[in-house]
């Protein structure tokens, strides 16, 4: 709800502003098979006569300063990237360009950084992004294929089989650890199991944290925890 409308509300805004640009472009024509998609923006750039993709996100305040740091959320690069490539194939000149504006919903008590923030990245090639997005409708027909079958013979719970996909793996966050003077690297649900609907059914509710080793505050140095010696750290203090 709130997204539609700071959609409508930057649209009005853009269109008093003269702004060239088209809103909500469907791309689906464009997609590979399986997939839909609709573009927020895309902007005429008069200079290089071509299009400029953009995407609007509205997001919790908190969450600005990872964006203002790290840039755009790997999903949304993804997301963009993808309808990126559908526009060039719909017979659009684009920039090689993406742009995607995070608008925070709430102040954080404390925090003075709190506004807009526009990320800004290249495409995912489409070399590497095709191939994820058919193998993800691969798998969702197959899956599917598996459930018609099983409905056909009565089965109660015929949408739970080996055709599944499993539980996704935990991610690594680095949390500060002011007691010990140094960065817990730790292996956390990822982020979206706190929205999984059948917790009955998996186990991602009750993944837990592990703490896999610790980087020193004025050396940097990384120390693995024992027993984990074996997991390489992407994440260090300095990015």
């Amino acid at each position: 709800m709130h997204g539609t409308i700071w959609h409508d509300w930057f649209h009005g805004v853009l269109e008093r502003a003269g702004v060239r640009h088209e809103n909500e472009v469907n791309v689906t024509e464009w997609m590979p098979q399986g997939w839909t998609g609709t573009a927020d923006w895309v902007f005429y750039h008069p200079e290089y006569e071509a299009w400029v993709l953009g995407d609007l996100k509205t997001t919790k305040g908190e969450s600005i300063w990872f964006k203002q740091t790290h840039g755009a959320s790997e999903e949304h690069i993804w997301q963009a990237s993808a309808y990126w490539h559908a526009l060039v194939a719909s017979g659009r000149p684009m920039l090689k360009g993406i742009g995607v504006l995070y608008w925070p919903m709430n102040d954080v008590p404390g925090k003075d950084n709190i506004t807009p923030t526009l990320c800004e990245f290249d495409p995912i090639p489409e070399e590497v992004i095709l191939p994820v997005m058919e193998y993800r409708w691969q798998r969702t027909l197959d899956y599917l294929n598996t459930v018609e079958v099983l409905a056909s013979e009565e089965v109660v719970d015929y949408f739970l089989n080996a055709e599944l996909e499993p539980v996704q793996d935990r991610v690594q966050k680095l949390v500060k650890n002011a007691g010990q003077e140094c960065w817990d690297l730790k292996l956390v649900p990822h982020w979206s199991a706190a929205f999984c609907d059948f917790p009955t059914y998996c186990d991602c509710s009750e993944q837990g944290t592990t703490k896999i080793g610790s980087y020193d505050y004025e050396t940097k140095e990384y120390t693995p925890r024992a027993g984990y010696e074996d997991i390489v750290p992407e994440l260090t203090p300095g990015e």
